[in-house]
């Protein structure tokens, strides 16, 4: 009998076990997106990405994997962030920003719809030119290889620092084209041009401050950064 209980008392503890780690095991929940930061000037050669960003409720929450769904008959694009809820924590009731560029890749001609998928909210339009008859390239210019971007400021101008590298000798900047899209949006072209030949098969460290245009307004702006390996470098700024 005394052997009975005791391999009872083992299976519920077991099982008490077992239900107690499963309930300390994240869930995944739904979180609503606040706003698209959305660049103009894709075509249907491009490599398509913005930038969403909403908040965490508290602490217990991290961020967790995003949904896409698109449908290129109908040009509507959901965009739904999920995130790993812990419940067995103290939670400080702080909201916690985070943001998330979102790569669709190529997309036929067209204005998209985006919305978050989890209210229906229309965050933006996305427009999506016809590449041309004989345009087979990814884009219309050679991009440096850009690694990283962040603000900053050079004898009292205000300006975009950009990191990277040029792909050899042979190549330099020609231009930093500065492109100011739409109220939340700058997309900065680092057009490189070929400058010579026979050079050094190295890579090039690049290092430069583009400014930016003087009447910006304060806000909150996206500033993409094109690159020449499709990876474009996508930072939120407060100005």
């Amino acid at each position: 009998m005394k052997i009975k209980f005791l391999g009872l008392f083992l299976v519920l503890t077991m099982l008490s076990a077992k239900t107690q780690a499963q309930t300390l095991l994240p869930g995944l929940v739904e979180i609503p997106l606040t706003k698209a930061y959305i660049p103009m000037g894709f075509d249907s050669n491009d490599r398509i990405q913005f930038v969403v960003e909403g908040s965490l409720p508290d602490t217990c929450y991290r961020l967790g994997p995003t949904e896409i769904q698109y449908d290129e008959t109908t040009k509507k694009v959901a965009v739904q962030q999920r995130a790993y809820l812990y419940r067995n924590q103290n939670c400080m009731q702080v909201l916690i920003p985070f943001n998330k560029t979102i790569e669709l890749g190529l997309l036929k001609d067209g204005n998209y719809k985006i919305t978050d998928g989890k209210s229906g909210e229309y965050l933006g339009t996305l427009p999506v030119a016809s590449a041309a008859p004989n345009d087979e390239g990814p884009d219309d210019y050679f991009y440096a290889i850009v690694e990283d971007a962040h603000l900053g400021v050079t004898e009292g101008q205000r300006g975009v620092v950009i990191r990277g590298l040029l792909p050899s000798a042979c190549w330099k900047i020609k231009e930093m084209k500065v492109l100011v899209e739409s109220e939340n949006v700058i997309t900065i072209l680092p057009i490189m041009e070929y400058a010579a030949r026979d050079c050094a098969p190295i890579t090039i460290p690049l290092l430069t401050t583009v400014s930016l245009p003087a009447n910006l307004k304060k806000g909150r702006y996206l500033i993409q950064v094109r690159s020449l390996n499709g990876q474009s470098v996508n930072k939120l700024f407060d100005l």
